[in-house]
């Protein structure tokens, strides 16, 4: 079981009066986690062109540079059927089309297509025939859906632990038979130390990733690692963006490459101001 987001305490912190109010940023994102996932979680879908490549070659970084290169917009899930035609309008054409593809076998009702994408994430995917634009992979990035997350106390049962001293949680194991606690007190930070996480893509990652990007704004020192690439913390930065109005990355191995540039950043905001209250 690979570490999945750790951090590293380098030095003894001096603000430690700072961990309570970051607790209460995590107790905030808790709150309101059941309005954001009942109105429906975000998922974007990104379109790449199908040029006959083995699917298993085809990785989620190639989609999100094919979208960069050509500046295109992902399309965000649910609620977003008006968006279809633009999403579809703005991708090139494929002249790679397989010599068998013909006009008849175009798919026509690609909204009712590209919608049943939604929930079944994270990083699904499928092959369609665009009407004008010939064929494309396409793929859902994160986890979508309605399901609820049931966040428990730290040992999967109970209620989750947020107090001045300490943030603990984890799901519900009598959901799911396996999972691990996000845990960190006070003292844990006045020494230099190493501590880590193993979610391996458990429903309540996303508030892990909403705790750590909190957690280096208030203790910049803190050093974040991931085996998440920067582009798997979308959706908790959004929740940060709608409950704290920052969405930063937390620093880290990754450098200034993959932050997120204006242009995502204005959409990012934007997408914000959507979510529900």
């Amino acid at each position: 079981m690979s570490v999945v987001h750790s951090i590293t305490v380098t030095s003894s912190i001096k603000r430690l009066e700072q961990f309570s109010t970051w607790s209460r940023d995590v107790q905030t994102v808790l709150d309101y986690l059941p309005r954001y996932v009942a109105a429906g979680r975000k998922q974007r879908v990104f379109a790449l062109p199908w040029e006959g490549v083995p699917t298993m070659l085809i990785s989620a970084n190639l989609f999100r540079k094919y979208h960069e290169q050509h500046c295109l917009e992902p399309l965000i899930l649910p609620n977003q059927w008006q968006a279809y035609k633009r999403f579809i309008q703005q991708l090139p054409v494929n002249t790679q089309v397989d010599a068998q593809l013909k006009e008849g076998s175009q798919v026509y009702n690609y909204e009712q297509t590209i919608s049943s994408l939604y929930g079944h994430g994270p990083n699904i995917s499928m092959l369609l025939n665009l009407p004008g634009k010939g064929r494309y992979f396409l793929l859902a990035m994160e986890q979508g859906g309605t399901e609820p997350i049931p966040i428990r106390g730290p040992d999967g049962t109970g209620e989750p632990i947020v107090t001045k001293i300490e943030v603990a949680f984890n799901i519900d194991i009598a959901i799911y038979d396996h999972g691990d606690a996000f845990c960190l007190r006070v003292e844990d930070l006045l020494q230099e130390g190493y501590y880590f996480w193993n979610l391996v893509g458990d429903p309540h990652d996303i508030v892990a990733k909403a705790a750590l990007i909190r957690l280096v704004y208030y203790f910049p020192e803190i050093e974040v690692s991931s085996d998440s690439e920067p582009g798997e913390w979308w959706e908790a930065s959004l929740l940060c963006q709608k409950l704290f109005g920052v969405a930063d990355l937390p620093p880290g191995p990754w450098g200034d490459i993959d932050r997120p540039d204006e242009d995502t950043r204005k959409q990012l905001i934007s997408l914000a101001k959507s979510l529900p209250d």
